[in-house]
Parts: C-alpha cells; structure tokens; sequence
C-alpha cells in the first residue's frame, strides 16, 4: 500500500538563472503543498517558477514579490519525471520551500 510522508521537500536560495528546484526522488508522485518564497532584497524581484515534465516547460508562476514580502502558491502533484525549476532577478535573494510529501511504494 502506498503511503505519503509529509517532509519540507525543498529550501534554498533562487537563482538568477533558471535551476531546479525540486525532483521527486525516484518516487511515482511528489505531493506539493505549497511554494512559500521570502525577498530579502530591498528592492522588489521577478519570481518565475515553472513545472518541466521531462519534455515541456510549464509556467506556473511569473510574479513581482516586494522588498521583504513573502509569497505562498498552492500545491499540484508532481507525476515522475516531472520537476519545479526557477529564478529570481537577483541571485541568493529570494528564500523559497517547498512542503508537501512524496508517495512511497
């Protein structure tokens, strides 16, 4: 029987340049509960998170996030082989964590 294990699947910085962020770890599906994302900047960042599905890139968030604000997007499910990459305007500047869980055979 399957079973989900809620965890903080994610946490780091976001780059300047678009990077992954998360891939379920040899799971059939990965649970995302939410996106939560920090500025820490002074000035307001571009946030751009994005779901790949091993073969199209997806938008799913394009967002301005104000000098020390925070950001919460809600859950999906993440089929394997999918994965959530992004970027920032500036490097090491926006916080992000990714909760939710991972199914385990």
């Amino acid at each position: 029987m399957a079973t989900y294990v809620p965890s903080m699947l994610a946490f780091g910085q976001l780059p300047n340049v678009k990077g992954d962020l998360y891939t379920p770890s040899g799971v059939t599906k990965g649970m995302i509960d939410s996106i939560l994302v920090c500025n820490q900047n002074t000035t307001a960042e571009q946030v751009e998170l994005l779901l790949h599905d091993g073969a199209n890139e997806y938008h799913l968030y394009d967002v301005s996030v104000g000098a020390d604000e925070t950001a919460v997007f809600p859950g999906f499910v993440l089929e394997n082989g999918d994965k959530i990459t992004g970027n920032t305007t500036t490097a090491s500047k926006v916080t992000y964590m990714i909760s939710g869980s991972e199914r385990t055979a």
